[in-house]
């Protein structure tokens, strides 16, 4: 899985109204990315983000902005990841932890006789709070270039998420130290499957469309970016887009946008591995993990995808499945199919010339979907040819008519 961050940083408006119209822009990305900067030994300047007040001014606006653009309320799933570059995290985060969704500190911040010791009592202070979700926020470790993973090995154990600067903190638009950054992902990533952990790598510094896939192919989960998706040169949205999408080792037209509920995280994972290993690449829409996440967002934001054409074909999944073929049926153009085994998805395209799959966690009250079903059902679904009899076409343009006007 592979989830971006845009950072507020590469805003070049960032007054309330610049950022606000910056997060409207990506409505398929997945965290705000706030670097907390206040001027010391970690950084040379302060940013206008050291004052939570701004995080909550934007809520805000978009919250207003919901009584003549309800669609918006997608833009709700997306995280508030706060990045602490600063000499003493310990007086700042709890005014943060209100405000965010994940939380992180730099290693490099603590005290030079017992980093560790110290660095566990932040972790604690975070993960003991509530944020305006009503949940704790995740905690996080950030390092910089100079920095080793060795001098963090001890805190992985407690930690959500570890942030690795590719450059150097607190400017933008830096090159990134690519060959250094790879091998620093590779030692977490190990790390990560021997001692099987379950924290996230984010990386932050040089990131782009074109070196992203390097990066998620390195192990990198969650990808910062600012100048790298407002300044590309091309639609912000589309930029996140291609610098999310997983390719099965090279660039294929055929991409598929996917998303989940908290519950069937596994069974979205899974839907991954199968779509690369069938030579097809796809775009996790969400949620990242989350002890609770409102399904509705994230089933939208693949079906906005759909219905605007950007994509052929979709696939959500929950524990039932019926939340998600309720909202994904909501949009122009999408036709929803609640898949349950191999059977289903064939006669689904085949009849009713689906372009969403349904996909639910459990196959009955009892068993979950395992990776094989999974796998059995994609390479029927996309093995199978959209309906030829005019007797099917009639029926589906029938399922457009039918609800107009009388």
């Amino acid at each position: 899985m592979a989830y971006t961050a845009n950072s507020w940083l590469g805003v070049k408006d960032d007054s309330t109204n610049g950022l606000f119209e910056a997060v409207v822009a990506t409505p398929s990305t997945d965290f705000w990315h706030i670097d907390v900067m206040i001027k010391g030994d970690l950084v040379e300047d302060d940013t206008v983000f050291k004052d939570p007040e701004i995080i909550k001014e934007v809520q805000n606006k978009l919250n207003d902005s919901l009584k003549d653009h309800p669609g918006r309320i997608i833009l709700k799933g997306q995280l508030v990841d706060t990045h602490l570059m600063v000499d003493d995290p310990a007086s700042v985060i709890p005014k943060f932890i209100p405000h965010s969704d994940y939380l992180s500190f730099h290693i490099e911040a603590m005290d030079k006789e017992s980093p560790v010791e110290e660095a566990r009592k932040l972790i604690s202070l975070i993960k003991g709070g509530t944020n305006y979700r009503g949940q704790s926020p995740r905690a996080g470790i950030a390092f910089n270039p100079g920095t080793e993973v060795e001098d963090i090995k001890p805190l992985l154990p407690d930690l959500d998420y570890v942030l690795v600067m590719s450059v150097v903190p607190g400017k933008g638009g830096q090159k990134i130290q690519m060959e250094e950054s790879i091998r620093k992902v590779s030692g977490l990533k190990d790390f990560r499957t021997v001692h099987d952990l379950q924290f996230l790598i984010e990386m932050d510094g040089g990131i782009k469309v074109e070196n992203s896939q390097d990066l998620i192919t390195a192990g990198v989960d969650i990808l910062v970016s600012g100048t790298g998706i407002y300044q590309a040169g091309i639609d912000p949205d589309l930029a996140v887009q291609q610098m999310k999408t997983v390719y099965p080792g090279k660039k294929v037209n055929d991409i598929v946008p996917i998303a989940s509920d908290h519950s069937a995280m596994q069974v979205k994972k899974d839907i991954g591995e199968v779509i690369l290993e069938m030579g097809k690449a796809y775009i996790d829409m969400g949620p990242p993990p989350l002890k609770s996440a409102d399904f509705p967002l994230y089933a939208a934001k693949v079906a906005r995808l759909l219905s605007k054409k950007r994509y052929d074909k979709g696939i959500v999944s929950c524990t039932t499945g019926q939340g998600m073929i309720e909202t994904v049926s909501r949009f122009p153009g999408v036709r929803a199919g609640l898949i349950l085994n191999p059977y289903h998805a064939k006669m689904t395209v085949v009849h009713n010339a689906i372009n969403c799959l349904v996909i639910p966690q459990m196959k009955d009250l009892d068993t979950p979907l395992t990776r094989s079903d999974v796998k059995a059902i994609l390479e029927i679904h996309y093995g199978s040819t959209p309906p030829s009899n005019p007797r099917y076409i009639d029926r589906v343009k029938m399922v457009g008519q039918v609800a107009r006007r009388y």
